[in-house]
């Protein structure tokens, strides 16, 4: 079984499943994909393929890898702007931020995103 973060797993499947349904078609197989967390979109999914002999599988898992590499491309260059906004009370919004925003910029760095503070909102901005 290939495992795929959500995201692509999500755009390997198709909107309505017709990507998979399209390249089950073709294939003369089986493909089945986990299902997603819901806490955790982005949690790895298994991918199976069932074929009922040894050259189906090797044709469907080779579509399959072309497919996965389309979407790993095409995923390379959009840009998604996606950002979470976090309420907190000031004094919750303070320790988080921590002394000259050393919290912000150590979250930031952990997680690979931009984090600040907008005390006008009295949210924490995570992109």
């Amino acid at each position: 079984a290939l495992q795929l973060d959500g995201h692509r797993a999500g755009r390997l499947i198709g909107k309505g499943g017709e990507n998979i349904k399209a390249l089950m078609e073709v294939s003369t197989c089986e493909i089945k994909v986990g299902n997603r967390d819901q806490d955790n979109p982005a949690a790895l999914r298994a991918v199976t393929v069932r074929a009922t002999n040894a050259t189906t599988y090797q044709e469907a898992y080779a579509r399959l890898q072309q497919g996965i590499k389309a979407i790993s491309e095409s995923a390379a260059t959009e840009t998604i702007d996606a950002s979470r906004q976090v309420r907190l009370p000031e004094e919750a919004a303070n320790r988080v931020c921590g002394p000259s925003g050393q919290g912000t910029f150590a979250i930031g760095a952990r997680t690979n995103t931009q984090v600040h503070l907008d005390r006008s909102l009295g949210a924490l901005i995570i992109r």
